[in-house]
């Protein structure tokens, strides 16, 4: 293949005056993510997300309160959790545009976040859901008895989409171990979200916003087991009680795309 030989045009020695290019930083990127990384992210994955079912906090009333997640805000915010103490880059798509930890500043678009893992966290929560979670930028495919802790099983609908995620905290062949962000249905505030759009505004209203007051969000309250009966897998919520003998079936494994997060 010929080389491509790209010309531009040099600024004048007289253009003193500086191009400035302004970022939003969420977390300074240091370094890529690389095996030892990897590794390693999913050897504390279990400690971050059993620190995010029982962490509490004042909100601005003084209240204590648990987090709350739906079933993608988890998995996110288990990986925002990890990548931001280490400098490690995170980008994820949704139908809206692709999220990075350090991107373009854009005020209609940033100021109204923090600068932290929080505000990243939220400013992607408010566009993802669970069907992003099988775009090829965000996750790959992995066998469903080959996840590994941090690692995602999606539960897929009769449209072959992504209908609810599990985050897998432990495999050791017989069982696997996974924790749930879980979603309540909030018709007043859907209803409120939608006349708040009409009128040309809507995020603050937004039941995916996690700083709204209609955010449908739950409290992680327990984990679930799928334990290996032959070929099947069957599956017990150890909070609800809920059991099926053959449940692993309607999900698939996906693994963050960590690679594709370095480009």
């Amino acid at each position: 293949m010929n080389a491509v030989t790209i010309h531009a045009p040099l600024t004048p020695k007289a253009d003193t005056a500086p191009h400035v290019v302004k970022l939003k930083v969420f977390w300074k990127t240091t370094q890529k993510w690389k095996a030892a990384d990897i590794a390693d992210f999913r050897q504390s994955v279990p400690r971050i997300a059993e620190r995010l079912r029982q962490e509490q906090y004042w909100n601005k009333d003084g209240d204590i309160r648990s987090n709350k997640f739906t079933c993608e805000d988890f998995a996110i915010r288990v990986l925002c959790e990890y990548a931001s103490t280490k400098g490690l880059p995170v980008k994820l798509t949704t139908g809206v545009r692709t999220y990075r930890n350090m991107e373009l500043y854009d005020a209609g678009e940033h100021d109204r976040y923090a600068s932290n893992k929080y505000g990243f966290s939220g400013m992607v929560m408010l566009t993802f859901g669970a069907p992003d979670m099988l775009n090829l930028g965000n996750t790959k495919q992995v066998n469903n008895d080959a996840v590994m802790p941090g690692d995602l099983l999606a539960q897929m609908n009769e449209k072959n989409t992504a209908r609810h995620v599990q985050v897998v905290i432990q495999n050791d062949g017989s069982t696997i171990r996974v924790i749930q962000g879980n979603q309540e249905y909030k018709y007043p505030y859907r209803v409120l979200y939608w006349l708040s759009k009409k009128l040309g505004g809507g995020k603050d209203h937004s039941v995916a916003n996690p700083a709204a007051q209609g955010y449908e969000g739950l409290p992680i309250i327990g984990e679930a087991l799928y334990t290996r009966n032959g070929d099947k897998w069957s599956y017990k919520n150890l909070r609800s009680g809920f059991s099926s003998p053959d449940f692993l079936h309607q999900f698939v494994g996906r693994a963050w795309n960590f690679m594709e997060f370095n480009k």
